[in-house]
């Protein structure tokens, strides 16, 4: 498992490298042949692996040891994660590009809330996502909608921008982020997320009191619920920091890291 493993770092780092220096998979074929080339490698170690754990049966009851099995997880796991990482993105970005002068860059970061994607042209930022949200290949439709725009998977002044301020936030440095947003959608989704990012770092409130600061019934809490769903800057617009009463409420990217940015605010908010 530990050589196996030990691939990883080798296989993210060229990966990196490759995008990096190619800018768009699309546009470069051998880069493309090599990245391909690559994670077949990969994936042959990793299968001659599962083959000899396999081949480790208990003589006498002819079964996987417990610890073989979670060996085998845990590597299909990563195997799975890598190859959703590393193809996910460039065959959406392929999808909704349309044949334009006007680029949008997209570029992944890591955080401790799992792989961060953004996307930005030279003047505003479009899109703050993590990468398994459900809303994700919705965001990069809408931009390619509304800005008639190809994607480019590379860093530029407003992502880099974007990187320092999320190590400063991640950090406990950074309270309110100062990157140059663009949103679309509705005048009322519009007037949720002014509202949200008036919310003080560390602090939370009610969607039902969020409600009542635009003049609307509390019964409209389930609406403002639906605006924060469709926010598309994560952390940028803090759409985590608003609750239902008794409770943490829900979160398009999973309560539990709902919980963890709340508790980081919290913690570093003195």
């Amino acid at each position: 498992m530990d050589i196996v493993v030990s691939f990883f770092p080798f296989v993210a780092f060229v990966l990196n490298h490759v995008k990096q220096s190619s800018g768009d998979f699309s546009g470069n074929v051998c880069s493309c042949m090599f990245y391909v080339g690559l994670l077949i490698f990969f994936i042959s170690v990793t299968c001659c692996w599962l083959l000899s754990v396999l081949c480790e049966l208990d003589s006498s009851a002819k079964v996987l040891t417990f610890e073989a099995w979670t060996d085998v997880l845990y590597c299909i796991s990563f195997v799975k994660r890598i190859l959703y990482r590393t193809m996910a993105l460039p065959k959406a970005l392929a999808k909704y590009s349309k044949d334009s002068s006007h680029t949008v860059y997209v570029c992944p970061f890591d955080s401790p809330v799992g792989k961060v994607t953004a996307a930005a042209d030279d003047d505003y930022l479009y899109m703050v996502s993590l990468e398994d949200s459900k809303n994700f290949e919705k965001m990069l439709q809408t931009i390619s909608e509304e800005l008639f725009c190809t994607f480019i998977e590379k860093k530029n002044k407003i992502l880099e921008q974007l990187d320092n301020e999320l190590k400063d936030y991640f950090a406990g440095k950074l309270k309110t982020f100062t990157v140059p947003i663009k949103t679309f959608g509705s005048e009322f989704q519009k007037q949720v997320w002014e509202k949200l990012q008036e919310l003080p770092y560390g602090s939370t409130q009610t969607y039902g009191d969020l409600a009542k600061s635009l003049g609307r019934a509390p019964s409209h809490s389930r609406a403002v619920g639906a605006a924060c769903g469709a926010n598309a800057h994560l952390l940028v617009i803090p759409c985590h920091r608003l609750v239902a009463s008794g409770s943490k409420g829900g979160f398009s990217c999973g309560v539990n890291r709902k919980e963890w940015l709340l508790d980081h605010e919290q913690k570093h908010s003195t």
